[in-house]
């Protein structure tokens, strides 16, 4: 019975931090964001990934290669958006795993997202909250081919 109630008590914690503010506008403001950010990607629509991208000073982060040809490659947003073209299957589905969020200005995301039936990626954000908007700042992000998300409960 202690060990039901311990793990109920921690599960809690860490699925609604407890914290002195109450930040669910600033939870609800993120959700669209990364649903602005997945539909932008899907339909390769530059505007509505600008709206959400701090293009100014933001990056996507990410491994490359396999064992010593390993690298960590990086692209500016502006960059990214200058390439950015339709991909139809992305997003569907996707899935906001933790919000977490600092002082009402700071927050970081993971959330899954399925690639047309072929895997999924796994991203995080961190995105800073500037004149009352949200915007993000870096993904980085890690490929799972052939993982569904499905698959991944």
């Amino acid at each position: 019975m202690f060990r039901a109630l311990l793990l109920l008590l921690v599960s809690a914690f860490v699925v609604h931090p407890a914290s002195a503010d109450d930040n669910s506008d600033d939870i609800e403001a993120i959700h669209h964001v990364v649903a602005e950010y997945v539909g932008g990607w899907r339909e390769g629509d530059v505007d509505r990934l600008a709206a959400v991208f701090d293009v100014d000073h933001g990056h996507i982060i990410w491994r490359s290669g396999e064992g010593d040809d390993q690298s960590i490659q990086s692209v500016t947003f502006g960059e990214a958006l200058e390439k950015r073209r339709a991909n139809p299957g992305y997003g569907e589905p996707y899935r906001i795993e933790h919000v977490d969020v600092v002082d009402g200005y700071l927050a970081v995301v993971r959330f899954n997202v399925e690639r047309a039936g072929k895997g999924s990626y796994i991203d995080y954000f961190t995105l800073y909250k500037s004149a009352g908007r949200w915007k993000i700042v870096t993904k980085a992000f890690t490929s799972r081919p052939g993982v569904l998300l499905s698959e991944e409960q």
